[in-house]
């Protein structure tokens, strides 16, 4: 949960190289893992009383980006995007998550939505053992 971005789904990549293949795949897992965040969000504010009102909206911003460590990390040209994932070098993340734009998340909205995540993780987890 960022500050001016929403929520930002990270997929961490340590290469030396990086395949034209490659490229696509990551993009799919990426975009892939955000769209599992967006539907947990989703649910997870569905089920807050108070949330009512955000259920019909989009609730939160969620951004996939591809962060790329190793030798592979300086060939990522600045400003790389594949379908919609941000693609970095990882040493630019920082960089990058502070320069998101977006309608700012006020640290108590912030606050509640990561409670109700963890809520959520607890209760998938107790769940499934």
């Amino acid at each position: 949960m960022t500050r001016r971005g929403g929520v930002v789904v990270l997929d961490s990549k340590w290469r030396n190289q990086v395949t034209n293949g490659d490229v696509p795949a990551m993009a799919a897992s990426s975009r892939k893992a955000a769209l599992r965040a967006e539907g947990v969000l989703r649910s997870v504010l569905k089920r807050e009383p108070t949330a009512r009102h955000r259920t019909n909206a989009k609730p939160v911003a969620v951004r996939a980006a591809v962060v790329l460590w190793g030798a592979a990390r300086v060939d990522v040209p600045d400003d790389a995007n594949v379908d919609g994932v941000r693609f970095l070098d990882g040493r630019r993340l920082l960089d990058w998550l502070a320069e998101l734009d977006g309608h700012d998340v006020p640290h108590e909205a912030a606050r509640d939505v990561i409670e109700l995540l963890e809520n959520y993780r607890a209760q998938v987890h107790t769940t499934r053992t």
